[in-house]
């Protein structure tokens, strides 16, 4: 049941479910079996039972342990419960703090007392978090066909997800880590490669022998040159048939791999080198950033001037 959340229900006209002594989800072991008998059917309770023993016994705080130290001995145990599909009603998102001793005995089962810090480990991001008590809300339950008193297991989640989770589980949250990493991606510094391609924006190469936005209906026809089009660019004449988009594009990324590789060229030489053994632009342009590196070789790609 690992999709099964158990929720603290109030009525005050219909008793239907029991009052549960502690208004946390899941907390009260007697409600939780007559809410999972109400709404779940037949279960294997002697498992439930020992799923909440495995992860109440590592909730609870030994004596002159701090919270983090507590934090650090039962993180790895509880992350092999997680990945074991072990689960529990209480513990739904996160493992909450306790003390003192509980009553493990199946169907007379108490947990330990909750801690005063209120504090628990998120199994989403695994940070310590605090979570406060909250108050049930009014909310029309279809099934009873009125307003009732509610609070779902996630609700006391929903500000942790929403402000401070890696790993939320709300709409909100996700935004936020959406927010978070756009911001980063636009404060990055700009690479190398970014600097060369934004160049190209302002070189001096003429706008009628580029590529960009040029397309083969807009080129000149050559005369007697049976209805192909060309275009005039280092030196040198490309034909292509008007339907042929395929050379056409071939022929337009070529143009942009040798302007980017002239401009590299460029940025080398006022650095004071000079190439001897090409290479394609995005491979030269790292020669910038450590020049030196590639001199030393007994084969070097560029020397100095």
């Amino acid at each position: 049941m690992a999709d099964f959340d158990i929720n603290t229900i109030i009525s005050k006209k219909d008793r239907m479910l029991i009052k549960p002594f502690n208004l946390r989800p899941g907390y009260d072991m007697k409600y939780v079996i007559q809410y999972l008998n109400l709404y779940a059917g037949n279960m294997d309770f002697n498992k439930i039972f020992n799923n909440e023993r495995l992860f109440d016994n590592l909730s609870i705080i030994k004596q002159n342990e701090t919270i983090l130290q507590w934090s650090l001995r039962v993180r790895v145990p509880l992350q092999d419960l997680l990945n074991n599909k072990k689960y529990s009603f209480y513990h739904r998102y996160c493992l909450f703090l306790s003390y003192g001793k509980g009553k493990f005995n199946n169907f007379d089962y108490y947990r330990a007392r909750i801690h005063k810090s209120h504090m628990a480990i998120c199994f989403s991001c695994w940070k310590l978090i605090k979570i406060d008590d909250i108050q049930p809300k009014k909310t029309y339950h279809y099934g009873w066909q009125k307003y009732v008193e509610i609070i779902e297991a996630k609700d006391l989640m929903v500000n942790h997800w929403n402000n401070k989770c890696d790993k939320p589980m709300t709409d909100f949250g996700k935004a936020r880590i959406i927010q978070i990493a756009w911001k980063n991606y636009k404060n990055r510094p700009e690479s190398l490669a970014t600097r060369v391609w934004n160049a190209l924006k302002t070189d001096d190469y003429p706008n009628d022998k580029k590529f960009l936005g040029l397309t083969p209906y807009k080129a000149d026809r050559a005369n007697g040159s049976n209805g192909y089009g060309y275009i005039d660019y280092d030196g040198g004449r490309f034909f292509w048939h008007p339907n042929d988009y395929g050379l056409w594009a071939k022929y337009k990324k070529e143009l942009l791999n040798f302007r980017l590789r002239h401009y590299v060229k460029e940025l080398l030489q006022q650095h004071g080198y000079r190439i001897i053994n090409g290479k394609p632009w995005y491979i030269m342009v790292k020669w910038i950033e450590n020049p030196d590196h590639y001199l030393n070789k007994d084969y070097p790609d560029l020397i100095r001037i």
